[in-house]
């Protein structure tokens, strides 16, 4: 299901050690038909036309030849510097101008975290660029854990330009996910605002959990049931039917699958 995928993508900011800004939000896009409703949805796919992954490919290479404190040249050019604390709970690298083959690296990662289970991770004016295109990103991200759940802030804005220069713009603005994951529950909610411009979808749009979104945990990729609030449209989840219902009153109901796939359009790829 497309919410856990979504995080995924944002816990693996934890594995790879990186967040910094924060952004604002003009007016919410309108929802007034179940067509414009469908469109709202793909938002959710716009998070997997990010690809952060990116951040790691030269931190953990890089990082791997440093101890404590240590500064450096690059490959091809231009300078890195890493640093982490005595007690191991602040740590950082920074780019500046660091060539890497045909891979370029220019900003500043950072982590800070209380304990195993509590986070703030920063990416601040980072850019990667390869043979595939460009990466920009100011991110700030808290991360907690307790008792199996997850919880998740984001504020910034991740920007990519492919090689093709197709461009995919997001702006996150306290954007909150909860999430559970064990072997017999598994569950998400997803509050806050994003600003996206891409191939897929431009608007800005606001999300509301009125009932947490339950995986149906039976290898069909669907919710077992929970409410979605997009921009005032309603997602009513119920395995394996969805039923949309604009602040206008218009409503139908279809299988979670064909939304999934209104939302996974190829028109949606930043690459």
């Amino acid at each position: 299901m497309k919410f856990f995928q979504f995080s995924l993508i944002l816990a693996s900011f934890l594995l790879i050690g990186c967040g910094g800004g924060g952004s604002s939000a003009p007016s919410l896009t309108e929802v007034k038909t179940v067509e414009d409703a469908k469109t709202s949805y793909k938002a959710m796919g716009s998070f997997n036309s990010i690809d952060i992954s990116k951040v790691n490919s030269g931190y953990s290479k890089l990082s791997q030849k440093m101890q404590k404190s240590e500064s450096g040249t690059c490959p091809n050019g231009g300078k890195v510097s890493y640093t982490i604390s005595d007690d191991s709970k602040n740590a950082s690298i920074t780019y500046d101008n660091c060539k890497d083959g045909d891979k370029y690296y220019n900003g500043r990662v950072s982590m800070q975290n209380s304990d195993s289970n509590n986070y703030v991770i920063k990416i601040s004016d980072y850019t990667y660029r390869d043979v595939g295109g460009e990466q920009y990103m100011n991110i700030t991200m808290n991360q907690s854990k307790s008792n199996d759940i997850t919880t998740i802030k984001l504020n910034g804005v991740m920007n990519q330009t492919s090689k093709s220069n197709d461009v995919s713009n997001i702006g996150f603005d306290n954007m909150v996910l909860v999430a559970k994951e064990t072997s017999s529950e598994s569950w998400v909610t997803i509050d806050g605002g994003i600003n996206l411009k891409s191939k897929c979808v431009t608007g800005n749009y606001r999300f509301t959990t009125d009932e947490k979104l339950v995986d149906a945990q039976d290898g069909s990729n669907n919710t077992k049931s929970g409410i979605l609030d997009i921009n005032g449209a309603k997602y009513t989840f119920d395995n394996p039917y969805v039923t949309i219902k604009t602040p206008s009153g218009e409503e139908d109901t279809m299988l979670q699958s064909e939304l999934e796939k209104k939302m996974e359009s190829s028109s949606c790829s930043a690459s």
